[in-house]
């Protein structure tokens, strides 16, 4: 359905899924093919997402002149008042349109993870609630 250029919004409407799940399915479905093919995938969902983006910025670079709730163009002094809210929305999809092109690839630094591991034996537990209890009859002591 990607391959035909279906966007995920009609994918999803077309399996009754969410846009998320849709998404989700076509990434997996990409992974599990092979390189070869997988290639010519990504290179089809990258130029779907020049177009989209394409689109993005020529609605940033449009004037967008903002409309009252009655549907009527708003003015100042004469003047018509932009709307910002459209470029703004559009910005946020060329955000998310660069987003999904880094991470399909690959271009984003890995996420690091740093842990520390150990290993605690039975006598080293024993040890350690025999200490805990000798400080606190210590306490007692003290306290008491």
């Amino acid at each position: 359905m990607k391959l035909a250029g279906l966007t995920y919004e009609a994918i999803a409407q077309e399996l009754g899924i969410s846009r998320s799940t849709a998404f989700d399915a076509v990434d997996r479905a990409m992974k599990s093919v092979p390189y070869g093919d997988a290639d010519s995938l990504r290179k089809i969902e990258l130029a779907h997402l020049e177009k989209a983006q394409a689109k993005a910025f020529q609605i940033l670079e449009a004037k967008h002149i903002a409309i009252s709730a009655s549907g009527k163009p708003v003015y100042d002094n004469g003047e018509p008042v932009e709307d910002d809210s459209v470029s703004l929305k559009a910005i946020d999809s060329i955000i998310k349109i660069q987003t999904r092109r880094a991470k399909l690839l690959g271009l984003d630094a890995p996420t690091r993870v740093q842990a520390m591991v150990g290993i605690i034996t039975l006598d080293d537990q024993k040890a350690d609630i025999l200490n805990l209890f000798d400080r606190l009859k210590a306490r007692e002591l003290v306290e008491g």
